[in-house]
């Protein structure tokens, strides 16, 4: 798109146009640079979006403007819904709801409510602490954290979130109900991290 968009006639004006592709949550956009940033619909995906609106509004004027688009839920918003209908006749019918079921839940709200839930065990495998960790729990799944590289060192927090504090057997994670990886596993995934900040 870029290379389309840059090979296309410059517009009959004196104003010069320049093409980039950045993250703009943490591009090096300069401070006070521009006089108006116009977003359609791309501010619902930050990931973080203090870190992402604080780095746009340093590389406004003082007399800046921010204009973005926002799509509307599809209550409101009754286009967001058109692909949808029209896909429906050929999409498998929706299963029933079943208010009396049970969503997702974690490991902790098993253990702390026993009296009320009663775990089933897979292909002979019981749900415990042990066999979710290890992997050996055919239904158990791990969850990954994907950092950018470009993000390391400028959003807050990434450090900590692979630290002992975060990811360890006695961190904040585990109080929420995730179960901590092997320590061997663990303490190499760390290592991966230092080393990706160490080179950032």
């Amino acid at each position: 798109m870029l290379e389309v968009a840059s090979n296309r006639d410059a517009p009959a004006s004196s104003w010069r146009v320049e093409f980039q592709q950045a993250d703009a949550q943490v591009a090096q956009l300069g401070r006070a640079s521009f006089d108006d940033i116009f977003s359609p619909c791309g501010v619902m995906f930050f990931s973080d979006p203090l870190v992402a609106f604080s780095n746009l509004h340093r590389a406004l004027q003082p007399n800046g403007r921010l204009a973005f688009v926002w799509r509307r839920p599809v209550e409101t918003n009754p286009r967001m819904a058109e692909p949808l209908n029209a896909a429906r006749p050929y999409l498998p019918p929706r299963a029933p709801v079943d208010p009396t079921a049970m969503g997702v839940f974690t490991f902790s709200c098993l253990d702390q409510n026993r009296d009320k839930i009663r775990a089933v065990s897979v292909e002979g495998v019981d749900v415990s602490l042990g066999t979710i960790s290890s992997g050996k729990h055919p239904i158990s799944r791990p969850l990954f954290i994907y950092v950018k590289r470009a993000h390391v060192g400028v959003i807050p927090g990434l450090a900590e979130f692979v630290s002992d504090r975060a990811a360890g057997k006695e961190g904040y994670l585990a109080d929420k109900g995730l179960i901590p990886m092997p320590a061997q596993e663990l303490k190499a995934q760390q290592t991966i991290a230092k080393v990706l900040s160490a080179t950032h």
